[in-house]
């Protein structure tokens, strides 16, 4: 477990000083986390926890919400493939949160096999459920519904109206419309 750390600090933005917070929480890996805001506007972080591998919760997504002083337990969310890769990014308005992911060895059914990569995921909350997870592209191909993205890298922007768009090695897409109405996601 050498490779989470927790801590704290104190924060000063335009001579505005608060008391330092108490990130007390499971320690996360190094670099592998996000911060972002829910919809009803608390500060959330994204993050993979520093967990042994095997451990029942170590594939998934850990999101925190800050209430007040303290951080909230984890709600988790993802879980599949074999690992979870990292490369965690948060996009939010007020009206939703999307959390994004890569998960290392997934499945793939194609043709008579299966093909074992990583996926860019991502999953959706209005601030009180979150959508499944579920992959955020496919690349088109010339069998079923087309093979999905990894993406590692992603640079994303959200417009006024909603939409998610994002950006990865010369493809783009707009993945999620966060105005849309999440009930049967």
């Amino acid at each position: 477990m050498g490779r989470g750390y927790t801590g704290w600090r104190q924060c000063e933005v335009a001579r505005l000083t608060r008391p330092g917070l108490n990130l007390l929480i499971s320690p996360f890996t190094i670099g592998e986390f996000d911060i972002g805001v829910a919809p009803n506007g608390a500060v959330l972080i994204a993050y993979q926890a520093a967990l042994p591998d095997g451990h029942a919760n170590a594939k998934k997504i850990h999101v925190r919400r800050l209430d007040g002083e303290r951080w909230t337990a984890p709600e988790l969310i993802g879980g599949e493939g074999t690992g979870l890769h990292g490369d965690i990014r948060v996009f939010g308005n007020d009206h939703a949160t999307l959390v994004t992911w890569v998960t290392d060895g997934e499945d793939y059914p194609l043709g008579g096999g299966f093909l074992a990569k990583s996926c860019r995921r991502l999953a959706v909350t209005d601030g009180k459920t979150w959508t499944p997870s579920r992959w955020m592209a496919r690349r088109q191909s010339l069998r079923g519904k087309g093979v999905p993205e990894s993406a590692p890298d992603v640079q994303a922007s959200i417009d006024s109206s909603g939409k998610v768009h994002m950006v990865w090695s010369f493809a783009y897409c707009m993945v999620f419309d966060l105005a849309e109405d999440m009930k049967g996601r």
